[in-house]
């Protein structure tokens, strides 16, 4: 049915991976078919190398979404704080959801510092429409948007999923 996952070793292992979320992050007899039919789509476009770390981030970004634990992109997620995050680095809580304010980075767990462009990555990749397919990050932008959702993703899991390593960028 997914002929791109018979030819091409990388698209198994993401076909692998999908499996792997959805059989960790939901429970049977608990339907979500946006979640079934983001991973169907998503399945059928994986022989296309060249946008396959995009199409895999915004399947996670879809679990997350679909399942409650999208990250606050915009606000603070500690106190609610609407924050400015195109002036430079932004904390983000893996833990406490999402972009932090200043006053409530301190004492929180698990926090990263983003940068602006990694930021906006993540918000355009977690966009629905095709505009994230025209748009370029460089490698350093892929990896690090790669590596805060794995943080996200880890932490709604209660552990790296086994086969994240094999999701290069």
């Amino acid at each position: 049915r997914f002929a791109c996952l018979r030819r091409d070793l990388a698209a198994l292992f993401a076909g692998y991976y999908f499996a792997e979320l959805l059989s960790d992050l939901t429970d049977l007899h608990d339907p979500h078919p946006k979640l079934f039919d983001a991973a169907v789509i998503t399945l059928r476009h994986l022989g296309d190398a060249r946008l396959r770390t995009k199409r895999v981030i915004r399947f996670e970004l879809a679990c997350l979404r679909e399942l409650g634990l999208m990250p606050s992109l915009d606000a603070c997620s500690h106190c609610g704080l609407v924050l400015e995050t195109d002036t430079g680095p932004v904390a983000f809580g893996a833990a406490t959801g999402g972009v932090l304010c200043r006053d409530c980075q301190p004492g929180q767990p698990h926090v990263l510092t983003l940068s602006a462009e990694t930021l906006e990555s993540i918000r355009m990749l977690a966009s629905p429409g095709p505009s994230w397919r025209q748009t370029e990050q460089d490698p350093a932008t892929l990896g690090s948007v790669r590596e805060t959702v794995g943080a996200v993703m880890s932490h709604g899991l209660g552990h790296r999923p086994r086969l994240w390593p094999f999701q290069g960028v």
